[in-house]
């Protein structure tokens, strides 16, 4: 059932909206994107997700335009600026971002727990020397040395790039606003909620195997599950949120062939080959990583080779000489492979009903949503 638009709106939300240093011009496009976009939740009888704030970020080192972080009970949406913008920018800009974010990626090198506010923000500061720009207790000579090289180009390209960002995020910020509201919605229901206690349960058979009172086996079969579940709910909240944002509130002429075929491309390309492996071989690497199954290097060219795509994977640095070659591909072409297969399986599986939902009755995703099985969740959804 599809209510008139803004028949059932709310009083806006009052949603905390905290930004990158220079990008405070956002705050009131991020919060109308925000009412926009539950406007038409509201239309599709969607949940209006509370409980949340929003950053907004200058990069993602990995890509993503933006995420959702459970954080206690209440989320954080991160919207990452330059990333949801850059096939909105010119070539010339895109080249400053680049500039910019491998300024970014060579301190972190270096300084792995310095966020990017800390790295770029003395930049901003008028007549600040580049020896201030990072503590000197704990600079290295060749981390002084880039800095003092590249300080002056940076300041350039942060001061020219900024304010062309503010400028374009309103025409076009909407995309990852309505993609992350959903997840925050998708992620308050029962079955999300029991896989994020399985990832508690993960933490807990690490913890009991290291003060000896559990099994790796136990370990290994506590990841496995978690893998399993995040197959299924990641595929389905992210072919979720793809509807969404793909598919106009108020629209009755919407091609729904024309949206099945973008999320199925948007799933195959980055989500299925490049996101989720990201994260499935991080729990396949912890039972191996816990008892010495595998050593440093092997472990660190695993995560190059799957992170082969982003800007950051330069940050995986190994010797090859110590990899073992034989249990790595065993890995990432063998076990990992098994599991992306699983995912596009459920992703063709998924999406015609995903579609079939928007074009019906999408309000039955809320109701499904108190569903305890992915079962009675899949029938809550086809209104059985």
């Amino acid at each position: 059932m599809h209510h008139a638009m803004g028949e059932h709106e709310k009083e806006t939300q009052k949603i905390n909206i905290t930004t990158f240093p220079g990008l405070e011009g956002l705050i009131d496009p991020i919060s109308q994107c925000i009412t926009v976009a539950n406007i038409e939740r509201e239309y599709f009888g969607l949940q209006v997700p509370e409980n949340y704030s929003v950053y907004a970020h200058l990069f993602s080192l990995n890509n993503q335009a933006g995420a959702v972080e459970p954080v206690g009970g209440e989320y954080v949406l991160h919207v990452y600026i330059a990333n949801s913008l850059r096939h909105r920018v010119v070539p010339e800009q895109i080249e400053k971002l680049d500039r910019l974010k491998c300024y970014l990626l060579h301190v972190k090198d270096l300084f792995p727990s310095y966020s990017e506010e800390i790295i770029f923000t003395p930049l901003r500061v008028e007549g600040i020397l580049a020896n201030d720009f990072l503590p000197q207790s704990s600079l290295r000579k060749e981390a002084r040395e880039y800095v003092l090289h590249h300080a002056a180009g940076t300041r350039d390209d942060l001061a020219n790039v900024i304010p062309h960002l503010v400028e374009q995020f309103p025409k076009c910020g909407m995309t990852v606003i309505r993609h992350e509201l959903d997840h925050i919605d998708f992620m308050e229901s029962t079955i999300f909620q029991d896989y994020r206690r399985k990832l508690g349960n993960v933490a807990d058979m690490k913890t009991k195997y290291e003060e000896g009172t559990g099994s790796i086996y136990e370990y290994e079969e506590a990841n496995t599950e978690v893998i399993e579940a995040y197959c299924f709910l990641y595929t389905f909240m992210e072919s979720r949120a793809l509807f969404f944002t793909h598919t106009k509130a108020g629209f009755n002429d919407t091609d729904y062939d024309a949206v099945a075929k973008q999320v199925v491309r948007t799933l195959s390309s980055w989500y299925v080959e490049n996101f989720f492996p990201q994260n499935i071989l991080e729990y396949l690497l912890a039972p191996l990583e816990l008892n010495g199954t595998i050593n440093k290097d092997t472990a660190t060219y695993c995560r190059h080779v799957t992170n082969i795509h982003n800007f950051d994977a330069r940050k995986y640095r190994y010797d090859l000489k110590l990899v073992d070659e034989s249990l790595a591909n065993d890995i990432v072409l063998r076990s990992l492979e098994r599991w992306k297969t699983k995912c596009s399986d459920l992703a063709t599986g998924l999406v015609p009903v995903i579609r079939r939902i928007f074009q019906e009755d999408p309000s039955r995703f809320t109701r499904a949503q108190e569903k305890t099985t992915y079962k009675e969740f899949l029938a809550a959804c086809n209104g059985n």
